[in-house]
């Protein structure tokens, strides 16, 4: 049963009395969804009001609540016991606003970049044989599937770590070494 305990501190209790601690998945996806639920309709709106005073858009902000109250419906069906689902869920919207500001300042700063930088136009012929998805299906394979995920699927670290059964951590380094053997790739492609 959920309901907020007496504290008004906005705590949301969602056990249910007769789940025992190795409960069915059945039951987990049940309890996920009341608490989600709960979560939701006490929440949202402050959820929103904060992905909003982060500093993105309203279909960003949005965007944004749904991949934390994602997050926890995972958390919960797959069995992890959350004390404060309610600080759980600001405190994942806070770290997926600020990847979107860090995301942000990267693209500007590439642009900046690249804006700046002399660029030599190659050959028709030349252009036609450089692709950037040859390069990258001649990375190892795990370098690889963690760029085909991250670019082509558009998944986040957090994803393709749960997609590959590695942690976020290792996906982005993955991709940090693919993107190094890409750079050397695509300057040997491209020097006169």
């Amino acid at each position: 049963m959920s309901d907020v305990d007496g504290s008004g501190a906005g705590h949301v209790d969602v056990r249910d009395p007769g789940e025992a601690a190795g409960g069915d998945a059945s039951r987990r996806v049940q309890r996920a969804d009341r608490l989600l639920e709960t979560v939701d309709g006490q929440h949202g709106q402050d959820l929103f009001g904060l992905a909003r005073r982060s500093g993105l858009s309203d279909d960003a902000a949005e965007d944004a609540v749904q991949e934390a109250l994602l997050r926890l419906w995972m958390e919960v069906r797959a069995g992890v016991d959350i004390i404060d689902p309610r600080a759980w869920a600001f405190r994942t919207l806070y770290r997926i606003a600020m990847d979107e500001h860090r995301l942000r300042r990267r693209a500007v700063d590439l642009a900046n970049r690249l804006a700046q930088r002399p660029w030599r136009v190659p050959d028709p012929d030349t252009a036609q044989t450089i692709s950037v998805w040859q390069l990258v299906d001649a990375l190892p394979t795990r370098q690889r599937q963690v760029l085909y995920l991250r670019y082509k699927a558009d998944m986040t670290f957090d994803q393709v770590g749960t997609v590959m059964g590695i942690a976020p951590s290792t996906a982005r380094a993955h991709a940090t070494f693919a993107a190094v053997r890409l750079r050397e790739s695509i300057g040997a492609e491209w020097r006169e």
